[in-house]
């Protein structure tokens, strides 16, 4: 699992990850037009919420970021001509998140963070 991680940032390069996360959450449930995208298929609405919130915690932020991008491809595929450019943006948002991770204000990073190793004195 450490592999996902590269680094977790803090201070405002935490802060900017923590809105990136937040932002790829909210807009899983808007339209182009700023309004709620409803009514969706029951299964898309379900792993749109479990995504979203997955991420919005940063709880596996790599996985559940590129699980947003296959729902937003969902989306895509299901939709005529004129939210396409929206969700193609959703979708670089989720491949953003997915590749530059969780940061410091994150499950992840309580989970997988640095650690500080104390090694004993030498006898």
């Amino acid at each position: 699992m450490k592999k996902l991680f590269s680094m977790f940032p803090s201070g405002p390069p935490g802060v900017a990850l923590l809105l990136l996360r937040l932002c790829l959450g909210g807009l899983l449930f808007v339209d182009q037009a700023g309004r709620i995208a409803w009514p969706m298929p029951v299964w898309l609405a379900v792993g749109s919420v479990l995504a979203a919130a997955a991420v919005a915690v940063g709880f596996l932020t790599p996985f559940f970021a590129l699980v947003c991008g296959v729902l937003e491809l969902a989306a895509l595929a299901g939709m005529a001509e004129l939210g396409a450019p929206w969700e193609v943006l959703n979708l670089i948002l989720a491949i953003i998140t997915a590749l530059l991770g969780p940061g410091a204000y994150s499950i992840d990073a309580w989970m997988f963070g640095r650690r500080v190793v104390v090694m004993p004195p030498r006898r």
